[in-house]
């Protein structure tokens, strides 16, 4: 059996997927089981958890991981209320801020696959594709996106988003070689204010994303699989 594998750091955040859950869609030629799955808060666990899950499904194909969650923007004046990403980095404020050192080998950008129902989303609702970096805690002050776009030598790749999970999934992926691509929902700007701000729009925010994705993937249903 092939998965598409729904993933993302909370329970609420695939909130209206659940009656989803175990159902198979086809697209084109291939017909894969809609799996969901919550990871934890944090890229750690999520790559714990996601690693853990992998290995005790061997039997069946992973064929693409989508993740869905929500992102800080870096820039104060953003305008879409969702991004799509294939590009993940790694760098905390210290290192950002030179309070620390950063290491290629733990921060250095990952670009990943992007599978055929996450090509087809994205085609559908044309989202604008950024960069997420994931920070170990909350960014609780005003970031230049370009100290980001400096680290990673592009300034041409979009705009800069902060999301605790998706690059522990994305280092997954690139090691294993499946295809990922995380759709998140831009609850807030980072920076002093930006965790109250998440507090009061994740839910909300996640609903109408989720909603988005629920649509497409029960319009490409076979009647045949409710």
């Amino acid at each position: 059996m092939d998965l598409l594998l729904i993933t993302s750091a909370i329970e609420e955040e695939l909130i209206e997927l659940e009656d989803l859950n175990h159902q198979e869609i086809k697209l084109g030629k291939n017909i894969y089981k809609i799996i969901l799955l919550p990871l934890g808060i944090g890229k750690l666990n999520a790559l714990y958890n996601l690693m853990n899950w992998y290995n005790n499904h061997r039997k069946d194909t992973l064929k693409e991981i989508i993740f869905l969650g929500s992102c800080g923007s870096y820039d104060l004046d953003y305008k879409q209320d969702f991004i799509a990403s294939c590009n993940f980095i790694n760098y905390d404020y210290a290192s950002l801020t030179n309070q620390s050192k950063s290491l290629p080998e733990v921060s250095k950008l990952i670009k990943t696959e992007q599978g055929e129902v996450a090509k087809s989303i994205a085609h559908l609702y044309h989202w604008e594709f950024g960069i997420v970096n994931s920070t170990d805690s909350i960014t609780l002050k005003k970031i230049d996106k370009n100290l980001l776009l400096k680290k990673i030598n592009n300034h041409s790749i979009g705009n800069v988003y902060e999301n605790l999970e998706a690059y522990g999934i994305a280092l997954f992926c690139s090691k294993i070689k499946i295809p990922f691509t995380a759709f998140l929902s831009i609850t807030n700007a980072v920076y002093e204010n930006g965790s109250e701000e998440w507090l009061k729009n994740y839910q909300s925010m996640a609903k109408k994303l989720n909603l988005m994705i629920k649509n497409y993937l029960k319009g490409i249903l076979d009647s045949s699989f409710f």
